[in-house]
């Protein structure tokens, strides 16, 4: 457990998210007792998780919802068990009770013209074409290397979840986003020479290093005060979907370039499950009026 605490720090987690961590894989391995890490089996994971929701209902875990809660809680699991050498999460097929309703957010029309519109320097355009242009994460932006980028070819290769590497080619606005960047990049390590492979890298100080989580969310947090409206990483990442649904792109294209397994997890991505049901109760209201008018 503290080495796999000790890979987060060196990870540069952020602190709240090691916390939380660390409280819900000792809830699991007190349930599991003596059992090793690299021997836990489904049925281990099952009982788990079936025993936890009953004491939750039970009020014997404060403060988590089963319904809400159980992926959160399978999500630090398996990044431990992972770490353990053990893919037995991974290997299981889930089957949530799942809402259509999701409780995520987009930038409307007005928010993304206006974003698009602000002054921000060569860093933050990057980072906000990244996301709002192309739809990674901020955890996939952060790894990006120079040698990432194919310019000729016009691609960048992606680390995303479960270390899978796929490629994004390049929007159109890319290149000139990605070359007023790259100059103002040099020009940051010619004053503090050294050799860094990382795309975004600090502003100031001797350490040109990888940005951190919080060291992102901060750059986010400055831009969002500018724009007059908050948002997320992930709030730029699902309105370059949602965008992209509306504007008619196949949905298996979407799932694609976000690296979705699944395209039920695109649909249910952009909100596309409560557009079409709403869609299906104004037709029927239509219709029926259009009835009710002939007779």
């Amino acid at each position: 457990m503290n080495e796999f605490t000790q890979w987060q720090i060196e990870g540069e987690f952020v602190p709240r998210y090691i916390y939380e961590a660390r409280r819900i894989i000792t809830h699991f391995l007190n349930f599991i007792g003596e059992v090793p890490p690299s021997e836990v089996t489904k049925d281990h994971i099952l009982d788990f998780f079936k025993n936890w929701e009953r004491d939750t209902l039970q009020g014997r875990v404060i403060g988590f919802q089963p319904g809400r809660n159980r992926s959160h809680y399978r999500t630090h699991i398996n990044q431990f068990l992972k770490f353990c050498g053990n893919n037995v999460i991974e290997t299981m097929r889930w089957k949530d009770p799942k809402d259509v309703r999701i409780n995520v957010r987009w930038l409307d029309s007005a928010q993304v013209s206006a974003l698009l519109d602000l002054e921000m320097d060569p860093r933050e355009a990057m980072i906000i074409h990244l996301g709002l242009g192309m739809g990674m994460r901020r955890e996939e932006m952060s790894k990006i290397r120079v040698q990432d980028i194919d310019v000729p070819n016009e691609w960048i290769s992606v680390l995303g979840k479960g270390m899978k590497i796929r490629s994004i080619p390049f929007s159109p606005d890319t290149p000139m986003i990605l070359e007023k960047w790259m100059e103002e990049r040099e020009n940051i390590l010619a004053r503090y020479p050294q050799d860094t492979p990382w795309l975004l890298i600090r502003l100031k100080g001797p350490n040109k290093n990888i940005i951190c989580r919080s060291g992102m969310d901060r750059i986010l947090k400055k831009i969002s005060q500018r724009a007059g409206f908050h948002f997320s990483f992930h709030d730029l990442r699902r309105t370059w979907a949602r965008q992209g649904w509306e504007y008619g792109v196949p949905v298996e294209t979407l799932a694609t370039i976000l690296g979705h397994r699944d395209t039920r997890e695109t649909l249910r991505y952009i909100g596309a499950p409560v557009d079409n049901l709403r869609s299906a109760l104004k037709t029927i209201y239509e219709k029926r009026m259009e009835d009710i008018i002939r007779q």
